[in-house]
């Protein structure tokens, strides 16, 4: 059962850690139903051995992969007859006191003070009961709202401070978050998420981003295309679609049924282009969403055999060198999405004249008759 001494916005704030990184192997899936959405939060959270997925609750109970950081690790010796030998000390787990507001810590162990029932459980009130997929999916939700307001807070005060670590500790960055803990969240001294802010983001001493949603943001500088730019590009749709439609040629030139042959070539073209596309982006998201869920495996094995972020280490430069393609994948699918949205704007151009075409051939028809 879980120590009285563990507050419920501890447990809440531990939950949120796991619920977040659950959600992040669900992030690239934006057209996964609301249903299949819960469904894989919580087999995330709670784990399927059937489908080979890693409960993310019992690693943060037991400080693995990417949880390591949210414990001080304390050995002691336990002096019993049915025990270990003495030379064979107990390792405990104890949550670090940075994830604590002002003068509320608490020495909390984990599987001790809080176990698999509580963390797995929606409230202590239904300890033994598992956290549903909807309140998992919520939570997380919740969270990743407050991280983004806490990444924008980051970047303007590290704008003023410098960059940690030349000079700068990170626990002063965390210090002065919490400051302002009431323009994130106005009812909590420390904002739900604030723990897998701190363990996932990159406003720690790795300074690497192990969130998809946290990642996506780190390429979009510069991407953005300009007001003129958009008026250049439908200026040169429409002069283009006027000339598939044969708007440009001399009526007196071209017959109505050679007309008639344009827009139908012009019709299947833009079909053709347009689905060719579309399936070119859904198959690099699909590549997109693989990479992220090795490169988080990836992450999470790194931790395991190499705690402390060495870029030198062979597993961290797989963890590097999957992030590389995760970016360049990324570049790749904004520049086609770019050009998706410029055919579907000639699309409609195309629709627009071929409407303006039809009702110009039954007002001829009418004259003719």
């Amino acid at each position: 059962m879980m120590s009285k001494n563990v507050s419920a916005k501890l447990m809440k704030q531990l939950k949120a850690t796991a619920a977040v990184r659950s959600y992040d192997f669900i992030f690239q899936s934006d057209k996964m139903k609301q249903e299949e959405q819960m469904k894989q939060m919580y087999d995330y959270y709670h784990g399927d051995e059937d489908a080979n997925i890693v409960s993310q609750c019992k690693m943060l109970l037991s400080g693995h992969g990417p949880y390591s950081g949210v414990y001080d690790k304390e050995l002691v010796m336990i002096m019993n007859d049915t025990t270990a030998a003495p030379d064979e000390p107990t390792q405990l787990l104890i949550v670090k006191k940075e994830f604590f507001a002002l003068g509320d810590y608490e020495r909390i162990v984990a599987s001790e003070s809080f176990t698999y029932d509580t963390l797995s459980s929606p409230t202590k009130e239904y300890v033994g009961k598992r956290a549903t997929g909807r309140f998992l999916l919520d939570l997380s939700v919740s969270a990743i709202k407050n991280i983004k307001k806490a990444v924008a807070m980051a970047e303007e005060w590290l704008s003023n401070n410098k960059v940690p670590p030349s000079g700068t500790n990170w626990n002063d960055l965390y210090a002065h978050l919490l400051s302002r803990c009431e323009e994130i969240h106005k009812t909590e001294k420390i904002f739900t998420g604030f723990m897998a802010f701190v363990l996932f983001s990159k406003y720690n001493a790795n300074g690497v981003n192990n969130l998809a949603f946290l990642s996506m943001n780190d390429e979009i500088d510069g991407d953005i295309m300009p007001r003129s730019d958009f008026c250049k590009r439908d200026q040169r749709i429409k002069v283009r679609t006027r000339v598939m439609l044969g708007k440009n040629s001399n009526d007196r030139e071209s017959t109505i049924d050679d007309r008639i042959k344009l827009v139908k070539i012009a019709q299947c073209e833009v079909r053709k282009v347009t689905n060719d596309s579309k399936l070119q982006i859904t198959n690099m998201q699909q590549k997109l969403e693989f990479l992220l869920k090795e490169r988080g495996q990836a992450v999470e094995l790194a931790k395991i055999i190499c705690p402390d972020y060495n870029k030198q280490h062979e597993n961290w430069i797989e963890v590097q060198n999957l992030t590389h393609d995760i970016s360049t994948m990324k570049r790749e699918i904004d520049n086609l999405e770019q050009d998706w949205d410029e055919k579907r704007a000639t699309k409609s151009s195309h629709k627009a004249l071929v409407e303006s075409f039809l009702n110009d051939i039954n007002v001829k028809k009418q004259r003719v008759r």
